[in-house]
């Protein structure tokens, strides 16, 4: 497995690899986890180049990564492409395998095959997607995954509300798990408004108990009120694209008298 093309390298030969990888993370479900967070660090190492390359332009990426990735062979199967297309079609694949790995052949929905394969797919974003900054693509397979079952999606951000709240989980963690869960909640059309209401209220819980333990002010360092700029944040992202439901309630409805 170290032995993963590196993201210079033709299409076909990421692509090939990445396939013969999900065969084995599909036969060896002791090695499931390891096999998807190799895959799933190379891919961010796509998606974050083409984010550097958007950035920067294509010539300083190719001279970054050419002294810092400097191999004996270094025209053996190099490439020129756009890694927008590898990384495209890389998806593809996985979001085939993420389908597969909930799914009958028929196309139903398996829960004992599914509940197992979430658990290892959190736990591979915990290691290597929630760490890295400026990667716009890889976190579309968990937000494509969660869209298969409302239990998935629940489970997924009750994971994430436990990241942000956790004392032991570094600051930038905290802040990357808020815009994650924040980010389902309000652009996610298979998560319910109630569903949003109820995130809604545990985050105003938690800032309100936040400023009551704290109402002496006497620690105001950018540091410790970290998590707590985040959650404001996420709550006023997640109003601001999820208001016009919000407002449509119907007036007196028990929604309405219980959240707002």
């Amino acid at each position: 497995m170290s032995r993963f093309p590196f993201i210079g390298f033709e299409t076909k030969f990421i692509r090939d690899y990445l396939k013969n990888c999900l065969k084995l993370a599909n036969y060896f479900v002791d090695l499931r986890f390891a096999i998807l967070n190799l895959i799933v660090e190379r891919l961010l190492m796509i998606d974050t180049s083409c984010a550097k390359e958007t950035a920067h332009g294509q010539q300083a990426l190719e001279q970054n990564a050419a002294e810092i990735f400097e191999m004996d062979c270094v025209d053996v199967g190099m490439s020129h492409e756009n890694p927008l297309n590898k990384l495209d079609e890389c998806m593809l694949w996985m979001f085939d395998f993420v389908h597969g790995q909930c799914h009958n052949d028929d196309g139903s929905f398996c829960l004992s095959s599914a509940y197992p394969f979430v658990k290892v797919m959190t736990d591979v974003f915990q290691e290597s997607v929630l760490p890295i900054q400026g990667c716009f693509t890889v976190p579309f397979l968990w937000f494509y995954l969660c869209s298969f079952r409302e239990m998935i999606s629940n489970y997924f951000m009750k994971w994430l509300w436990r990241t942000v709240r956790s004392p032991s989980v570094p600051p930038n963690l905290r802040l990357n798990a808020s815009c994650y869960l924040a980010s389902i909640l309000a652009r996610a059309k298979y998560v319910s408004i109630e569903t949003v209401l109820l995130h809604v209220r545990e985050w105003t819980d938690w800032l309100h108990q936040f400023i009551d333990t704290d109402d002496s002010g006497s620690n105001s360092s950018a540091a410790y009120c970290y998590t707590f700029y985040a959650i404001c944040q996420s709550l006023l992202y997640v109003i601001a694209f999820r208001i016009r439901e919000i407002i449509s309630l119907p007036t007196g409805g028990l929604i309405q008298r219980k959240f707002l």
